[in-house]
């Protein structure tokens, strides 16, 4: 299980929101993203989505800020570096995967960044 906080939002609203004081010196934490709906089914200004991080341990929340723990299980992984155009292309091939396979999903997709775009060269997301 991963403890992970909730902000409803914006990824750059994570960062306005004062959390370092939140999370102290717990200095190893990634930035990610939960998606809650099937782009494919459901209207565009009706999906909904988390910026989120996660943390060693957990936190304590309150107001906008929530926690979400992971479950544990089986996940299908990928990893990309591509620029924030691209990741539509990434998902697609992810769920292509994902089908060829024999699988479905039965829980959150979500994203991992592993990098700060603005200090890849090629201004990429490691995910």
């Amino acid at each position: 299980m991963v403890p992970i906080l909730r902000c409803n939002g914006h990824l750059k609203k994570v960062d306005a929101m004062g959390l370092s004081a939140r999370i102290g010196n717990c200095s190893n934490f990634r930035l990610a993203a939960i998606y809650h709906d099937n782009p494919q089914v459901t209207p565009v200004d009706k999906l909904i989505s988390d910026a989120c991080l996660i943390v060693e341990r957990p936190v304590k929340t309150d107001g906008e800020i929530g926690t979400f723990t992971m479950p544990a299980g089986q996940y299908a992984v990928g990893r990309f570096e591509i620029s924030w155009e691209e990741f539509q292309t990434a998902w697609s091939c992810m769920f292509q995967l994902i089908e060829e396979h024999g699988c479905q999903c039965c829980g959150l997709a979500y994203e991992v960044y592993l990098n700060n775009s603005e200090e890849h060269p090629q201004k990429k997301v490691a995910d």
